[in-house]
């Protein structure tokens, strides 16, 4: 049974391979900042429904055709946060998952869980930023 630090290192090697999968560090060079996580999610092969969500933030439902659904009831950042951990769910393979506030804060302790929420900071926030940028010497 996989304990939280083999959750994390799993989560974080999951997201540093779908981001050479996704070609980040390219699209960040020829965009030249923000990328957009719900085009990654759509870039995998899911359909991204956005709408309301009774208590929910998203969701993550594996079929045929997989689904990720988000929450409209939250900010843009939470909602980044939330396609993230879902794109992570569906990433790693896992079984369906209906994921409320907890996943904001530490959530009880379920291995897909933290791994998911490995992806969405390392996937999710990292698409976020914008790439530093290089000052060279203070002159005086």
């Amino acid at each position: 049974m996989p304990n939280r630090r083999d959750a994390v290192l799993t989560g974080t090697l999951e997201a540093a391979r779908l981001h050479r999968d996704l070609d980040i560090q390219n699209r960040i060079d020829v965009f030249g900042g923000r990328i957009d996580v719900f085009a990654a999610i759509i870039d995998r092969g899911a359909r991204l429904v956005f709408k309301q969500l009774d208590g929910l933030l998203g969701a993550y439902v594996p079929a045929v055709v997989p689904g990720i659904l988000i929450t409209t009831e939250r900010n843009l950042a939470i909602q980044r946060y939330t396609g993230g951990h879902e794109l992570g769910h569906f990433y790693m393979n896992h079984r369906g998952s209906l994921d409320d506030e907890s996943i904001l804060h530490r959530p009880p302790f379920f291995a897909t869980e933290y791994e998911a929420n490995e992806v969405s900071a390392h996937h999710g926030t990292n698409l976020s930023k914008k790439r530093p940028v290089h000052r060279g010497p203070r002159n005086g």
